[in-house]
């Protein structure tokens, strides 16, 4: 029988993030200033808005692992989510133009998200292998 959505082979859940920011030292350098990291899986309670009819609403209780990150302008409802700013993908200007931007955690078979506002003073945001983010 046919899976709708198959779990991920458990080799497969170890994702990891790192986030790094870049603030202010009291010279005015950008010094690091460590962020902490998305968490690597998230436990979520679904439910059915509304029936069908023939149909039973079933679910399983799955937690849900990491599946990569993203930068939004303002709250993520309102779906101002950043492009990159280079070809590869990696690359986001996050400089603030009096709406805060936020860095989202996205997370497989789900449409929850995890959202930290970036640090004030932050110009640009780099996603690196696994996920690892670092900002200046």
């Amino acid at each position: 029988m046919p899976m709708c959505s198959p779990s991920p082979p458990k080799a497969a859940v170890h994702l990891m993030m790192a986030v790094t920011a870049f603030v202010p030292a009291a010279g005015g350098s950008l010094q690091a200033a460590p962020l902490p990291a998305c968490p690597a899986k998230i436990e979520t309670k679904q439910a059915l808005a509304s029936s069908s009819t023939g149909w039973l609403g079933e679910r399983r209780d799955v937690g849900h692992l990491l599946d990569g990150v993203g930068f939004f302008s303002g709250p993520v409802a309102e779906n101002a989510e950043l492009a990159p700013s280079d070809a590869a993908g990696t690359r986001y200007d996050v400089t603030d133009t009096g709406v805060p931007v936020r860095l989202v955690c996205r997370y497989r078979g789900t449409d929850v998200m995890l959202a930290r506002p970036v640090p004030k003073g932050a110009r640009q945001c780099m996603v690196g292998p696994r996920n690892v983010v670092n900002c200046r």
